[in-house]
């Protein structure tokens, strides 16, 4: 049986995925890629797990905190021109292609939320990095969607006492 993957293949793979992300800054990805999975550790944590399986629970989550959540200064992600031509991955015809994320208007503002949070973390690290909208041709965008992300997740991870003790809680 053969072993998979080579020491060159790993190394050919390490050095395409860097390139793939290699139009976004490091420190920045980075932060994204631990908040965001820190953040889903806290949410099983606090018992936001689906009944049998290892996975948050985001609709849980999402009804435990819908009647308090702000916005804050951020504002309506529906609003935003960040989010205008806002893509996320999608299947048709038997093979993978994008759509336009569209605003479910009877979603909460958390829900909605909650969706482009995670369309932002699916995209960059599920979605084509090398088709037209995981590309990097906008860099400054897709920067200031992991920043818009980030400062959401903190928004989130506050509004739910027991989700931030978990999150903020020493990690061992």
């Amino acid at each position: 049986m053969r072993e998979f993957p080579s020491d060159q293949e790993k190394m050919e793979i390490r050095e395409r995925t860097r390139e793939a992300y290699s139009h976004i800054d490091d420190d920045l990805i980075l932060d994204f890629f631990i908040v965001f999975s820190r953040f889903e550790y806290a949410l099983k944590e606090a018992g936001y797990i689906r009944s049998s399986k290892a996975e948050v629970n985001w609709c849980d989550f999402i009804e435990k905190i819908e009647t308090d959540f702000s916005l804050g200064p951020l504002g309506n992600p529906k609003n935003m021109d960040l989010f205008k031509e806002f893509k996320t991955q999608t299947i048709c015809e038997d093979k993978l292609d994008w759509r336009d994320f569209k605003f479910n208007e009877d979603n909460s503002n958390a829900n909605n939320v909650v969706n482009v949070i995670r369309t932002i973390r699916n995209n960059l690290f599920h979605g084509g990095k090398t088709s037209e909208f995981c590309s990097g041709l906008n860099k400054s965008r897709d920067e200031e969607l992991m920043k818009y992300a980030l400062k959401y997740i903190e928004i989130l991870i506050n509004s739910e006492s027991n989700v931030r003790n978990h999150f903020y809680d020493t990690v061992t």
